[in-house]
């Protein structure tokens, strides 16, 4: 859970002495699942990240609805939200150890030392990186970077996770591993997942339900099965252009 609906979203990035107003969405209507991964797809500058922003309480500067199980919630603070936000820079600090890292969220949330403790020791475990802990990002492969990223997110067991091309720059056997931990997270937290991404096929592979996001607009929607199957030519482009192919 939730199911999030965006009735009539509208946004334009304020006009500034250097450029004008841009306009990223007019009257945006869209659904995403419960208990799914909902991938929204398209090209960069395509207003994806946008999105995920007003839906993660980052930005608020919008006209229309985001409803999380029916439940407005423009005006509810991040902190009461319930979610877990990846972003594509990781959001990593460098000062800090591994486990500080990983148990920052927690301590934003006022979770107590002896839970953080078992709670980082457990996700920690589950991703491979318990030997970690004690070091600092440096000292980290990219691989392991990105474990300790994921820990960061499911450490406090959120019902919404949000993830902006998070997983984009791995090696396929990597991303293919790192999914499986994402799709467990799903499955046993009966979490909502919104994954962003310009990749075809990360679409195609990865997702339960697919969304696209075309000149700010969604453009098709559907089941893997149903978008491959399409012959909507913004997605035929889309999978022209992808580096992998299909198997």
């Amino acid at each position: 859970m939730p199911k999030i609906d965006i009735k009539n979203l509208s946004f334009s990035y304020p006009a500034t002495k250097k450029s004008a107003g841009i306009k990223v969405f007019n009257n945006l209507n869209l659904s995403f699942e419960n208990e799914k991964i909902n991938i929204l797809l398209g090209e960069s500058g395509s207003g994806k990240t946008t999105l995920l922003n007003m839906i993660s309480g980052i930005e608020n500067g919008y006209e229309g609805e985001i409803l999380f199980d029916g439940q407005l919630i423009n005006n509810v603070s991040i902190r009461r939200r319930d979610l877990s936000y990846m972003p594509q820079n990781y959001m990593i600090y460098e000062k800090m150890t591994v486990f500080d890292n990983i148990a920052f969220p927690l301590k934003f949330y006022d979770y107590s030392p002896e839970e953080i403790i078992v709670r980082v020791r457990n996700i920690a475990k589950r991703l491979g990186i318990s030997h970690c802990l004690s070091r600092k990002p440096k000292d980290l492969s990219i691989g392991q970077q990105q474990r300790m990223a994921l820990a960061k997110v499911l450490v406090k067991d959120p019902s919404l996770i949000l993830l902006d091309e998070s997983l984009t720059n791995n090696d396929p056997e990597t991303k293919i591993e790192l999914f499986k931990f994402i799709k467990e997270a799903k499955e046993e937290l009966n979490a909502t997942i919104v994954y962003i991404t310009h990749d075809y096929v990360d679409a195609i592979k990865y997702g339960d339900q697919l969304y696209v996001l075309k000149d700010s607009k969604i453009v098709a929607f559907g089941t893997p099965k149903e978008l491959r199957d399409s012959n909507n030519e913004y997605l035929l482009a889309l999978k022209a252009s992808s580096a992998y192919n299909l198997k």
